[in-house]
């Protein structure tokens, strides 16, 4: 399991739930591109520039595929592994994923749907 943290923090952030985690899984934390102990390259990063380097991470570590947990915009770059790496992917858990329109300049709030047990 690649765990992706949103922005301006570290894989610090998952500090809590590693360990429950590492019981039934092998646990990645990556600190992104930019953020936490990691490279900060002068340069504007998109989703997608996100997204590859963390299947470059599974590379390096002879992953083939897995699954991929991701806060806030750390959701949104496992979206889009999911569907630009999609035989990288086995299951994602996106918490707190931002929702884009295209023309939109700023991420758009998600309104949560109401379920009842008759739906």
């Amino acid at each position: 399991m690649v765990l992706l943290n949103s922005l301006r923090v570290s894989s610090e952030l998952w500090r809590h739930v590693m360990k429950p985690l590492a019981k039934k899984f092998s646990v990645y934390a990556v600190d992104l591109m930019g953020h936490g102990n990691s490279d900060k390259p002068n340069k504007n990063y998109e989703i997608s520039d996100y997204a590859e380097s963390v299947v470059e991470f599974m590379d390096a570590l002879g992953i083939s595929k897995g699954m991929v947990m991701g806060n806030s915009i750390g959701a949104a770059i496992a979206l889009e592994m999911s569907a630009s790496f999609p035989q990288r992917v086995v299951n994602q858990v996106l918490v707190g994923c931002p929702a884009w329109e295209k023309s939109a300049p700023t991420p758009l709030p998600v309104r949560r749907q109401p379920w009842s047990g008759n739906n």
